[in-house]
């Protein structure tokens, strides 16, 4: 229920939306790297409020931050050209992965965050994830300096096939009732999965403030 109400009619419908709207999904998953969750929304408003100037754009967070923005038609234009696309969803989830693993930051794990929030595909193995399945997320880690195409592709495959048998709402909605547990700013896995949706909607009417 949490997955079908937050997520499908959620954030998938949102992101299709515009550019704009992807730009926000892409940037809330970019500060959500090595951040309490709980934090996430906060964050999304300053960048949004103040661009390159946001305290919470630092290091490599900057140099992101400018490729989606200086790139969003781009990516917009490209992912709405896929998820609409003949392709099975194997192909739709290699595609998307690989659009979204351009950006800074982004490997395996977050690109998949993105395709779950944006397509309904592939998944998020965070730190939390990866403790609940016992797996290792290095197994599915494209490590820097690797050139091997080959290499990459079967990394890649081998991430999009796990959290397909594991099912991308199954891994929303286990990863939300997980959350309560190592959270205590979350009083139920409901709260937690509307946070993804309120997140964007909250920082939209925001942006559009910042413009009017």
């Amino acid at each position: 229920m949490e997955y079908q109400t937050h997520s499908v009619n959620g954030t998938q419908k949102f992101a299709k939306e515009s550019a704009i709207h992807l730009v926000l999904v892409l940037l809330m998953v970019l500060l959500s790297i090595r951040q309490r969750w709980s934090l996430v929304g906060e964050q999304l408003q300053d960048v949004v409020s103040n661009k390159t100037k946001s305290k919470y754009l630092f290091g490599w967070k900057l140099d992101a931050y400018k490729y989606i923005m200086k790139n969003k038609d781009l990516l917009y234009d490209s992912y709405i050209s896929i998820i609409e696309s003949d392709l099975s969803d194997d192909f739709k989830s290699m595609k998307l992965m690989q659009l979204f693993m351009q950006i800074k930051g982004f490997n395996t794990v977050k690109a998949g965050f993105v395709c779950q929030l944006t397509a309904g595909l592939v998944g998020c193995i965070d730190v939390h994830n990866e403790r609940l399945y016992g797996i290792n997320t290095k197994d599915f880690t494209i490590k820097k300096g690797i050139k091997s195409d080959v290499l990459k592709t079967s990394t890649l495959i081998k991430y999009i096939s796990f959290c397909k048998t594991t099912g991308t709402e199954t891994l929303w909605d286990n990863w939300c009732n997980l959350l309560t547990t190592k959270d205590s700013k979350w009083l139920n896995s409901f709260q937690v999965s509307k946070a993804h949706y309120d997140y964007l909607r909250y920082s939209l009417v925001l942006f559009h403030r910042n413009i009017s």
